[in-house]
């Protein structure tokens, strides 16, 4: 996947820096609507692995929940906004305000999810991901990867068939 750039017609919103995280051992965060809100949130950065910023997660393998709450451009009405993570190993869901906008599988590689229909123009917009890195056999075992461009952020594009 290429790397969108910005440009007069493209803008960017960086999504990196600080996001409330929760562990989620039980697993009981989707059924009780942590996409709306973590229950016992803490601050984590973003990008980076969860292993390496917490004492009690440098070994956690399971669920995970990150949320950020942000103000989406108001020049971008009428264009399509997409949200673009960098990488949520291993299987993501997404939410924006507390609708459900699309899945991944596959943890080392970006992925996009276009969340136009659940931006709200006129205030506060809330992002909640989900985050599974459980081993299985049939998946690529964790590891570190790191780069020089920022790896979340949301786009506008044109709202035009390409």
């Amino acid at each position: 996947m290429l790397f969108p750039q910005q440009n007069d017609r493209r803008n960017r919103l960086d999504l990196s820096g600080l996001w409330e995280f929760q562990l989620d051992p039980d697993e009981v965060g989707e059924t009780e609507g942590w996409f709306a809100g973590l229950a016992a949130p803490r601050t984590i950065a973003v990008p980076a692995s969860w292993n390496e910023q917490f004492e009690d997660t440098r070994d956690y393998m399971g669920v995970t929940w990150y949320l950020q709450q942000l103000y989406v451009p108001s020049s971008w009405q009428g264009d399509r906004i997409h949200l673009r993570v960098g990488s949520a190993n291993y299987a993501a869901k997404v939410w924006v305000n507390g609708r459900h906008v699309g899945s991944h599988e596959g943890g080392h590689l970006p992925f996009t999810l276009d969340v136009t229909d659940a931006v709200q123009w006129q205030g506060e917009n809330t992002i909640a991901i989900q985050v599974e890195n459980k081993l299985m056999s049939t998946r690529v075992p964790a590891g570190s990867m790191s780069g020089d461009k920022p790896t979340g952020f949301m786009n506008n594009y044109p709202d035009t068939t390409f």
